[in-house]
């Protein structure tokens, strides 16, 4: 559901929106930090039902992912998503992988979920906010 989503993680500097009637009857939700830094979508028949959920994160330390707050947040979410079926090493791996590559991943299944990893390189446009950090897109959609 869109509230264990945003129960994830600290969302106390985020702004965030959320709407019933989004493209005529579908939910849409959107979470973004104050510092631009990470944005959590999510889309589904209704809140409690989401069949996509996305996340930009931007990582300043391209050599320590790991340690990056935005990194463990977006596992975090990727774990409640997935019920507990992705951990942080798996997230830190796949992050690192794109930022090494600016490939997209092959698409990653776990628990009905598949999850993909890419980011504008991938997609080949060019990052006119990389002033604050690489950016990572991670979709999850069933």
């Amino acid at each position: 559901s869109w509230k264990e989503v945003l129960d994830s993680f600290d969302i106390s500097r985020f702004v965030g929106t959320d709407r019933n009637d989004f493209r005529g009857s579908d939910f849409a939700g959107i979470a973004t930090a104050e510092d631009r830094t990470m944005i959590v979508a999510a889309t589904g028949p209704s809140r409690d039902e989401l069949r996509n959920v996305q996340l930009l994160i931007r990582i300043r330390t391209r050599q320590d992912p790991a340690h990056a707050q935005r990194v463990r947040e977006a596992a975090a979410i990727c774990a409640t998503v997935t019920r507990d079926n992705v951990n942080h090493a798996e997230v830190v791996t796949w992050v690192k992988n794109y930022l090494a590559t600016e490939q997209a991943s092959e698409p990653i299944y776990r628990n009905g979920w598949q999850l993909t990893f890419s980011g504008p390189g991938a997609e080949g446009k060019e990052d006119r906010k990389n002033f604050i950090g690489n950016a990572v897109k991670i979709e999850l959609s069933r």
